[in-house]
């Protein structure tokens, strides 16, 4: 009894001066917008990761094709995110939130891009405005 008794003094102990003994650091506002600016830099290297492995010919087969996976990630990130008439992406964006989305074979083509929260007629409208844009893109860059 004595014993236990022993064993949980000195846990408690243990715990309340390890408590003290953390240091505790102030972030600067910097820092905390360093960390923000590497998280959307995360967030794109995450789609680009998701482009690439699942870029699709327009067959719908699954070979990889890099460079037209490049193309698609660089409409989406110079049209997409800015695109007026997709209001609850840009709110997403503005607040920092986190924008779901995954690739699928979706028409034959690398545009079934699906956009969380977006389906049927507002997806379809979503897969018209990209291959617009990735037409343009791939025209530039042959």
């Amino acid at each position: 009894m004595k014993r236990n008794i022993l064993i949980m003094l000195f846990i408690g102990l243990f715990t309340i001066s390890s408590t003290f003994s953390q240091k505790r650091t102030v972030v600067s506002a910097s820092f905390i917008d360093s960390k923000r600016k590497q998280a959307k830099n995360l967030m794109k290297d995450y789609f680009l990761f998701h482009c690439i492995n699942y870029g699709l010919i327009n067959n719908g087969d699954s070979t990889l094709l890099k460079d037209r996976s490049k193309l698609f990630y660089d409409a989406w990130l110079s049209y997409i995110p800015n695109d007026e008439r997709l209001p609850i992406l840009n709110y997403a964006k503005q607040i920092g939130g986190d924008v779901l989305f995954s690739l699928e074979a979706e028409k034959q083509s690398l545009v079934g891009h699906c956009l969380n929260g977006y389906r049927d007629k507002e997806l379809e409208k979503i897969m018209d405005i990209i291959a617009k844009k990735w037409v343009i893109l791939e025209k530039k860059n042959p």
